[in-house]
């Protein structure tokens, strides 16, 4: 499918499509693309979770050069196109600059979750540091110890944010945002993805079911 931006750029991207209700957008790290999401957009599409991956402008087949500063308004363009498809719950879910980006989206635009890999405090112009306090939607925060910087990036938002202590999680070994989900750690990664996204997208689904629908 293709996302149209506000200032009229075309971004490629994939939708998975399970759930006519609730989808998860997954957004990439630099400087990768929405491929490295695909294996898991599967598996979240199998779990009956609708997925939409996008790259950003400037990445494969997306419009326009590579910016930082606009990260977020290819987000709100990704939010825009799944509220026209009809998704009424939405979760981001990004790893490293995408996992930025998605906290600051997340501090201005009604979701129902945000799950960010290895998200530096500031990438670029955007400032998740700033943002997080204003962030009203769960939020889960994942990075590896040996990963300095996205490690303390994840303690400095985790207490600016107050999260609980099973709203955050740290990991043996250095890998970074979606290359958690290839190491050696990637099943416990990729179970509390699930997890939260069952909780803040299916769970609340089905809680708004009418009776005796499956």
């Amino acid at each position: 499918v293709q996302i149209q931006t506000e200032d009229g750029l075309r971004l490629d991207a994939r939708l998975f499509e399970a759930s006519p209700d609730a989808v998860a957008i997954l957004t990439h790290m630099y400087p990768s693309d929405q491929t490295a999401w695909f294996t898991t957009a599967r598996e979240l599409q199998q779990r009956g979770i609708s997925v939409l991956t996008l790259n950003f402008r400037g990445y494969g087949e997306s419009e326009g050069e590579k910016d930082a500063s606009t990260l977020d308004r290819d987000i709100r363009s990704a939010i825009d196109f799944a509220r026209a498809r009809g998704y009424q719950r939405i979760a981001l879910v990004g790893a490293s600059m995408g996992g930025t980006a998605s906290i600051v989206v997340a501090a201005r635009e009604p979701v129902d979750g945000v799950f960010a890999l290895s998200a530096p405090l500031e990438f670029q112009s955007l400032d998740a540091a700033a943002a997080i306090s204003s962030v009203t939607a769960p939020l889960m925060l994942v990075a590896a110890e040996d990963d300095i910087s996205a490690a303390y990036s994840l303690d400095t938002m985790a207490k600016r944010a107050e999260l609980r202590d099973e709203r955050w999680l740290i990991l043996e070994g250095t890998a970074h945002g979606t290359d958690l989900l290839k190491s050696e750690q990637a099943d416990l990664v990729r179970a509390r993805l699930f997890a939260f996204l069952d909780e803040v997208l299916l769970d609340e689904v089905r809680r708004h079911q009418p009776p005796g629908e499956a």
